[in-house]
């Protein structure tokens, strides 16, 4: 398959360097046939480091190059819209990053845009592929847990227009949309509802300290699950910038807890009733995850980025004629828990889901 970039950013990057990787290793086959980035310099970096064959001046010119067969969109999110249009028209599969879009209403319009074109795609939620979580997901269907009580997660970075982020599109709210909640804990809410399903009432306080307009930088989120239970949300872009990206989840049943401090590979503690706690080590976590994943057992462990693993599931998928996921439902469903957060917040108020069709 023969790989289009938009978007020569961090992500990009991160994408890339698996893409190259998984090219290298003979495990998909094709080439990085084209970039574009609106920033020139970046595009020619890409092409430089990652070996595209080409620069395309734009991305209208990139999706329909006859030589590019598959796109990947990872620029900043008022620039996914557009991009799913072309890939559409084009009838091109497309790799979108999250979030969808900017808001509930261009998401879903965006799926009913991939959905009638009919067009393959996949969005980059990438804490489904993590080992750590896809354990814990393992474990939440141990009867001897009992009932869920509570869940908490804390999402913390430091404000993603610095260091090695190397933008500062997250701070400008036509270009992102929101703040921490929609550019980053979309995840984590797409994270909880994988793991414990569906999401009836939502309650958020939102808050802003760096003071850029619409741009969010706290989000507290509590929530009511559908199937019982509560979960609650900590979503920071704080100025401590020795810190690195970091969430931490914690679970509580009746008769049992659950702890990841490492959302990748764990460890992962485990408390039942009156047994010892036990502390799932990160081989056993890896050893799971592939005994799990056997289509992943080519790929292994030794991957060149984290987002290698969603490239790869989403190239063999369309090697095999499947469908990739996790697909377009899934952004809107995330969308649709961050849109409630963001108008409980506006009104003080409680915002019961599923919301209506016209928000």
């Amino acid at each position: 398959m023969r790989i289009g970039l938009l978007g020569a950013g961090l992500i990009g990057g991160e994408h890339c360097a698996g893409l190259r990787d998984l090219l290298d290793r003979r495990l998909v086959d094709g080439c990085l046939a084209g970039v574009h980035d609106p920033a020139p310099g970046r595009a020619e970096e890409f092409r430089a480091r990652f070996g595209f064959e080409r620069v395309f001046p734009t991305a209208e010119a990139l999706v329909a190059a006859p030589g590019v067969e598959v796109v990947f969109v990872t620029s900043w999110t008022a620039a996914h819209a557009p991009a799913i249009e072309l890939a559409a028209r084009a009838g091109k599969p497309v790799f979108c990053e999250k979030p969808l879009g900017r808001s509930l209403g261009e998401a879903r319009a965006m799926r009913d845009t991939a959905r009638a074109a009919r067009l393959p795609h996949q969005l980059g939620l990438i804490l489904r592929t993590s080992p750590a979580f896809q354990q814990v997901r393992a474990l939440c269907r141990e009867p001897a847990l009992g009932r869920l009580m509570a869940i908490h997660l804390r999402d913390d970075q430091f404000f993603p227009i610095q260091g090695r982020y190397r933008s500062e599109w997250r701070k400008d709210q036509v270009l992102a949309g929101g703040g921490t909640l929609l550019e980053h804990s979309i995840h984590d809410v797409d994270l909880v509802r994988w793991l414990l399903g569906d999401f009836r009432e939502v309650r958020a306080r939102l808050g802003n300290h760096a003071g850029h307009p619409g741009i969010e930088d706290l989000a507290m989120v509590q929530v009511e699950l559908a199937g019982g239970g509560q979960a609650s949300f900590l979503s920071l872009w704080h100025q401590i910038t020795s810190r690195p990206s970091t969430r931490r989840l914690e679970i509580f049943f009746e008769r049992g807890r659950l702890e990841v401090e490492n959302e990748v590979l764990g460890p992962v503690s485990l408390e039942l009733g009156d047994a010892p706690r036990r502390v799932i080590e990160q081989e056993e976590v890896a050893r799971h995850y592939l005994e799990a994943n056997p289509a992943l057992l080519p790929l292994g462990l030794q991957v060149a980025s984290p987002q290698e693993v969603e490239d790869f599931l989403f190239l063999r998928a369309l090697s095999a004629g499947r469908p990739p996921a996790p697909d377009f439902d899934e952004g809107v469903a995330a969308h649709e828990i961050v849109e409630a957060a963001y108008l409980s917040a506006r009104e003080d108020r409680p915002v019961a889901l599923p919301l209506a069709q016209k928000l």
